[in-house]
């Protein structure tokens, strides 16, 4: 099993306490304090940070990856250090990569696996991308950073609720809707999309609940009239 996480997970509580089978890949710090593999004593002797390891050329090599969609040229160091405040006396494999598409400085990543080669370890770095876009357009598009909880039961269900509803509405979307004509992406004469975003998605889950709600005809009985009084209210209560 493997762990991915980003800067912050990568401290002592979460590295030092994963069992010998479980991997972890993050980000580490560049001005991480790293040591030797230790001899008798707990640590080595204090080694280069990764920020000094990058100001030398030597040991670089040049790896092309496909990262976010797009062909780069990547310029990478690979070592192994002692990162003893954050994985006490279990050895890091650490990544330094100069060239990651919009990064000016250099990143430096790390891993536990020290079997695992650095294109290996970038790739898996690289899988946390679509979460960070789950917890974006949750946060944009479904209120998943605005409620303001304070019992026990509402933190646990609201939050979670919010990523329920964005896991069905794609689900819904590639299961019912994809290809079909209320689908159809918006064509702009500056941008013509391709594939399908969320709000896209959330767009045509809308227009359909609304197509069922409004334009469905019934039979010609005055109570089963459609109302549109619940679309007067959204427009009236829209932001």
């Amino acid at each position: 099993m493997t762990v991915i996480a980003d800067a912050a997970y990568a401290n002592g509580s979460i590295v030092k306490t994963l069992p010998p089978n479980v991997a972890f890949i993050g980000r580490a710090r560049p001005d991480a304090a790293l040591y030797a593999s230790p001899r008798r004593q707990r640590k080595g002797e204090r080694v280069p940070s990764p920020s000094e390891r990058a100001q030398c050329p030597r040991g670089r090599s040049s790896l092309g990856m496909t990262i976010h969609g797009k062909d780069v040229m990547l310029s990478v160091k690979v070592f192994d250090a002692l990162w003893y405040k954050v994985s006490g006396g279990r050895m890091l494999r650490f990544v330094l990569v100069r060239g990651w598409p919009g990064h000016h400085v250099d990143d430096v990543l790390c891993c536990t696996d020290l079997s695992l080669t650095a294109d290996e370890i970038i790739h898996a770095y690289c899988l946390r991308w679509s979460l960070e876009v789950t917890f974006q357009e949750a946060k944009g598009r479904l209120g998943f950073e605005e409620p303001q909880n304070r019992t026990l039961k509402a933190v646990e269900r609201t939050a979670p609720m919010a990523l329920w509803t964005y896991t069905l509405t794609v689900t819904w979307y590639l299961q019912t809707q994809l290809g079909s004509s209320i689908s159809s992406l918006p064509r702009l004469p500056w941008y013509e999309k391709s594939i399908p975003s969320f709000s896209d998605m959330l767009a045509a889950l809308r227009r359909e609940l609304w197509r069922y709600r409004v334009l469905d005809l019934l039979p010609l009985n005055r109570r089963d009239q459609k109302s549109l009084d619940p679309l007067l209210d959204a427009l009236a209560y829209a932001a």
